[in-house]
């Protein structure tokens, strides 16, 4: 009982470290858009 506990425990950590990059990953993604579209907003095309 203690060892299934153990890999219980174990599973969620990993799924919720796998889930936090994820978002990490795609709130990175987002930054660059917005900067992205600032940067345009600034030098308009000629």
């Amino acid at each position: 009982m203690f060892i299934l506990s153990h890999f219980i425990v174990f599973g969620l950590g990993s799924i919720s470290g796998v889930v936090i990059m994820c978002m990490m990953q795609v709130a990175k993604e987002s930054d660059e858009k917005m900067e992205l579209m600032r940067r345009e907003k600034k030098e308009p095309s000629q």
